[in-house]
């Protein structure tokens, strides 16, 4: 990887006083831009760019995926709750999703600093993997019950973690921090209230039979 205005840094995570994880940052400068470059050796196919990033001021950076310089995903840090850069709390991602990739292409990262200190740490690419499915179907001469049965299981459906769902973008840290060496993003299902930062027994109780229906098997983190 060729950086420009990126140094390096490695940083303890702690949370509640003990530390949780050691990584290593590509770390920019504040008010300045800094990119991070690499040439695809992959097949070409179809990818999901997966960013871990640390910030905690909203639009204090602008990241901008591009390929062959030609943008294809831009966002903004946003508001986080972490006192400092070493809590966990201020570890973000971003999916850009659905990414075409040739052998040989170059993907570059352009980290806009606004306010705050650019800090990267994995760029994950793997093969997109887009949303769930399920042939689960109802059939009833009850319009009403057919509707309320579609309504459900869409929305369901839109409770799986996958890269490129709109509401993977906090959460997913917090159950694979503790795993440095695990690079992909793993399927889940949000078994819960989507307000709520924690799994209960109530919510899975209620929950679980209709994810098993609809193949999203047992538990939080899995299918």
């Amino acid at each position: 990887m060729t950086l420009a205005n990126f140094t390096t840094a490695t940083v303890n995570h702690t949370y509640n006083g003990a530390t949780i994880e050691t990584v290593t940052y590509i770390q920019g400068v504040s008010g300045q831009t800094s990119t991070a470059t690499e040439s695809f050796t992959g097949t070409t196919g179809t990818y999901d760019i997966i960013t871990r990033y640390n910030g905690k001021t909203a639009s204090g950076v602008t990241y901008t995926i591009s390929v062959n310089s030609a943008t294809v995903d831009s966002w903004e840090t946003s508001q986080r709750n972490g006192g400092d850069y070493t809590n966990p709390v201020n570890i973000d991602t971003h999916t850009s999703s659905k990414v075409t990739l040739n052998t040989g292409d170059t993907v570059k990262l352009t980290a806009a600093s606004a306010s705050e200190t650019p800090r990267v740490d994995k760029i994950t690419i793997q093969p997109y993997a887009g949303p769930p499915t399920s042939a689960l179907t109802i059939d009833s001469p009850n319009a009403t019950l057919n509707d309320g049965f579609n309504w459900g299981k869409n929305r369901a459906l839109g409770m799986t973690f996958y890269p490129g769902n709109p509401m993977l973008g906090h959460e997913p840290e917090w159950w694979r921090l503790t795993d440095s060496t695990h690079t992909t993003m793993v399927p889940g299902y949000w078994g819960s209230y989507v307000n709520r930062e924690a799994f209960y027994n109530r919510d899975i109780a209620h929950q679980s039979d209709g994810a098993r229906g609809l193949g999203r098997g047992w538990g939080r983190s899995g299918w």
